[in-house]
């Protein structure tokens, strides 16, 4: 009984560490790519899918699957605020997160 529950809490132990190294960690990629800035505009009634393509096809995410997952765990997916976002490429999901909840764009 001791060596199930020894398993069982080995494994959420891994996945609650994969879990926030995918949330908290920047995009990154195996490639040099250089740091840039790049504007971002969330329109006036833009839907949370049209965010989250806009952001996948200027690659500032990797994934719009953990993207969602992430923005619909934080309570962020309802409150993105229209406005002109100045953001780095390397930027984490965790930051965008937080800055599109604020009251004022960047």
């Amino acid at each position: 009984m001791k060596k199930i529950l020894l398993i069982i809490g080995f494994c959420l132990l891994v996945i609650g560490l994969s879990l926030l190294l995918i949330f908290y960690s920047p995009n990154f990629s195996f490639k040099k790519v250089p740091v840039s800035a790049v504007c971002f505009k969330i329109s006036n009634g833009m839907s949370f899918d049209e965010i989250v393509n806009e952001l996948k096809s200027k690659s500032l995410i990797q994934s719009k699957v953990i993207f969602k997952i992430y923005s619909f765990i934080i309570g962020s997916a309802n409150k993105f605020k229209p406005g002109k976002y100045i953001l780095k490429s390397n930027f984490s999901i965790f930051d965008f997160a937080a800055i599109s909840m604020s009251t004022l764009p960047f």
